[in-house]
């Protein structure tokens, strides 16, 4: 509870009595002062319509304008002359979310109107935290949007390229196989994304699906290179793939972990200059399996 007043008696005596009531207060001695708490977060202000006069410059009311959204900070106007009187007046049209008290007022009766102040003032508070969860859901949703889009661009490479080579139509049975597996492969993972799009409400709470499942890292390297080779091969790179003798098993998501190392290579693509080197290598380190992409390109500071 923020409270205008001048250092003296009257003061005191209010700081006193609202403190005893279970009010934390702020005493301030001038509109500035009480601009500069409000800032800092305050359930409600305490003001006499003289205070309210007193502010020539227009200093609270330009603090008001500034408010967000959310935000209507109650005031307690103590006023001598009752609701018509000219201070009342000028108080409603300038601060907005007033509560009157004509003089003299019982301290009961402050009190009263004090914790509904801060009531109301809580509520708007509560609104505060509920925008801001609907602004993190919404913010969630256009990244993983964005994401969504990006991802769905990379099968499609592969698709083109089988689509290509099956208008040749002059390769053996053990290439069309190949050419077929390409395509399973690409359409499961088109529809994995697509599955991921039509179910926008798990963003929105950020959960996203893992399907873990005992997977070969060979696998994982060979489809990640799968969706990359056609954006290499477009710029004339040249991939070198080191991996270890002995096969190497994750506990993962096989599609997700393709997604993460085929934005790596993709990017190395894209960022090295024309007929460049990109190298990819996996090890054991421990009980982890390490992935690492090098390219000739200009790097990350």
């Amino acid at each position: 509870m923020l409270v205008l007043a001048p250092t003296g008696r009257d003061a005191a005596n209010t700081e006193r009595l609202l403190t005893r009531a279970g009010f934390a207060v702020h005493l301030s001695q001038d509109a500035p002062g009480l601009c500069a708490e409000v800032a800092r977060g305050a359930g409600a202000v305490l003001l006499t319509e003289e205070a309210l006069t007193r502010d020539t410059d227009g200093v609270l009311p330009a603090m008001l304008l500034r408010q967000p959204a959310w935000s209507d900070l109650p005031f307690i106007v103590l006023t001598a002359g009752g609701p018509d009187s000219p201070g009342a007046l000028h108080a409603t049209q300038t601060l907005g979310n007033v509560i009157l008290l004509e003089r003299p007022v019982r301290v009961s009766t402050c009190v009263v109107a004090a914790r509904t102040a801060l009531r109301a003032r809580e509520r708007q508070y509560q609104t505060r935290a509920l925008l801001a969860e609907l602004r993190d859901a919404d913010r969630r949703k256009d990244e993983f949007l964005a994401m969504l889009a990006h991802e769905l661009r990379n099968p499609l490479a592969p698709l083109r390229n089988a689509a290509d080579l099956l208008k040749l139509l002059a390769f053996s049975r053990d290439e069309l196989q190949g050419v077929e597996d390409v395509v399973d492969r690409q359409v499961t993972a088109l529809t994995r994304l697509v599955d991921d799009l039509l179910d926008v409400s798990r963003i929105t709470r950020g959960k996203i699906e893992l399907r873990r499942e005992r997977i070969s890292v060979a696998e994982l390297l060979a489809r990640a290179v799968e969706l990359s080779q056609p954006l290499l091969d477009s710029r004339s790179h040249q991939l070198q793939v080191n991996v270890p003798a002995q096969e190497l098993w994750l506990d993962g998501d096989l599609t997700r972990l393709t997604q993460v190392l085929a934005n790596l290579l993709n990017n190395a693509a894209k960022y090295t200059p024309e007929g460049g080197h990109v190298r990819l290598t996996v090890g054991r380190e421990g009980g982890e399996a390490v992935v690492r992409v090098a390219d000739t390109g200009v790097g990350i500071p």
